[in-house]
């Protein structure tokens, strides 16, 4: 059974009942600016949902413009210490300054890995000036040994 209501017996009864007009949408009600949360809101989803929604996502292309978006939205974002700190890239990369044994073991692995010619030429080439004033002074100190 349907009772359909005319916008006059509507606003009386939300005048009888001392309520301002009843707003909804899909995630709450309001009722005299007095926002109502979802009934859902604050209830993890399960495992299994969780796996569906990631299942329905996967593969799908994100268009230029989303893309675009995104970047401009990110841009010049700064990042606080603890996130910095905790964030991790999909590869295991992690951001913030590398203990000695990292730095020695990173070394380890490429050392003898070939390199292109375009980048021995790149290697090759004189440093600017910017980029000298922005090395560590033991790096700069090898730098101008070398050119000696």
């Amino acid at each position: 059974m349907h009772i359909y209501l005319t916008q006059e017996i509507s606003d009386s009864i939300s005048d009888a009942l001392n309520l301002s007009r009843i707003k909804q949408d899909s995630t709450s009600i309001e009722i005299e600016n007095k926002p109502i949360p979802a009934w859902n809101k604050g209830i993890p989803h399960s495992e299994e949902s969780r796996k569906k929604m990631s299942l329905s996502r996967t593969g799908v292309k994100r268009s230029e413009s989303f893309c675009k978006k995104i970047s401009e939205y990110n841009t010049g974002r700064k990042w606080s210490d603890s996130r910095r700190k905790n964030h991790t890239s999909t590869k295991g990369r992690s951001f913030g300054p590398r203990d000695e044994e990292t730095k020695k073991n990173i070394s380890n692995s490429l050392l003898g890995r070939p390199k292109t010619e375009e980048t021995k030429q790149k290697m090759r080439k004189p440093k600017s000036p910017e980029a000298i004033a922005n090395m560590t002074i033991a790096r700069r100190k090898r730098l101008t040994e070398k050119s000696l």
